[in-house]
């Protein structure tokens, strides 16, 4: 596991197709999102269990790096 700031993810992304999954709240999501992502509340992850097993790289997005981490 390694931390990105976002204009390192930024490159990543036009070299690579991650899975991106924004673990921020829905109102936080509204605010702003990264085309593609999909917001799974960090409480919700359990729902999303099989599309995760089947990614190979996922990238998880958060405010603060707190939830992130979980």
């Amino acid at each position: 596991m390694s931390n990105m700031s976002a204009p390192q993810l930024a490159a990543h992304l036009e070299s690579e197709s991650p899975m991106l999954l924004d673990v921020r709240g829905p109102w936080e999501y509204e605010s702003r999102d990264i085309e593609s992502s999909i917001n799974a509340p960090i409480e919700g992850i359990p729902q999303y269990t099989s599309r995760l097993q089947q990614a190979g790289e996922i990238v998880v997005i958060c405010h603060h790096d707190i939830r992130s981490r979980i």
